[in-house]
């Protein structure tokens, strides 16, 4: 594994970690600021964590901001969406696929640098970490068939109609509608959906079924649930 990787793996890693003892439930809902110069403070630069706090964390990784910039960008990017950011990259948070990915990694061989021959990538994206075994005996993942257009549609509608209305915060809507927002594309491009579903369904079973009445309540629910991950 060259350094870049390892050291983009381990800032990911480091971010999940923060994240998870501001919030150890829905780590995703957490931000860390990424001002390069910090809040001024009385005339003075402080450099306290909301301001700052994703380049102290790059900084215990012995990295500089330049790096950590870097890092952001690449997990940012469509093709990963390991990392959010918002407000001009002035912020940083993880996503629900960094952190599959971040487990994903954990259930890897420590010698393994690369996937097995015989994990496909259901997505088509390198280092994807949503993938299925074949011919491999007692494995028990499986990919579902996929959902059709009609479904996909009104499931969509139904979770943006709960979401106008749910008491959650605006980060993790933000997260889901960003999720829903990129099945819409890759469904529109006749590309499998199976990961985004499944993210979808990870929110709603964190937050509790009981926040999404609309699609609670609709006889799609129970066509959707195995897509999303509830059966």
């Amino acid at each position: 594994m060259s350094d870049v990787k390892k050291n983009r793996i381990e800032y990911l890693r480091a971010i999940y970690t923060k994240a998870k003892e501001h919030d150890p439930v829905i780590p995703i809902s957490i931000r860390f600021g990424l001002s390069k110069y910090g809040k001024l403070v009385d005339g003075l630069v402080e450099l306290n964590e909301n301001e700052s706090g994703g380049y102290m964390i790059g900084e215990t990784l012995g990295l500089t901001k330049t790096e950590v910039d870097a890092i952001v960008i690449h997990y940012c990017s469509l093709e990963r969406q390991y990392l959010s950011s918002g407000l001009g990259m002035r912020m940083v948070g993880i996503t629900q696929r960094g952190i599959d990915y971040l487990e994903h990694l954990d259930e890897q061989p420590e010698s393994a640098t690369a996937f097995t021959s015989n994990v496909i990538n259901i997505s088509g994206v390198e280092n994807s970490a949503f993938q299925f075994q074949q011919g491999t005996e007692g494995s028990s993942q499986q990919q579902h068939a996929e959902i059709s257009t009609n479904d996909f549609n009104k499931f969509c509608e139904l979770i943006e109609t709960d979401l106008k209305s749910a008491k959650i915060t605006e980060a993790i809507k933000t997260e889901i509608l960003e999720e829903l927002e990129y099945a819409k594309k890759q469904h529109t491009r006749k590309r499998p959906i199976v990961e985004q579903l499944k993210n979808i369904g990870v929110f709603i079973n964190k937050i509790g079924i009981g926040v999404f009445t609309s699609l609670a309540s609709s006889p799609l629910f129970e066509i959707i649930k195995p897509h999303i991950g509830l059966d």
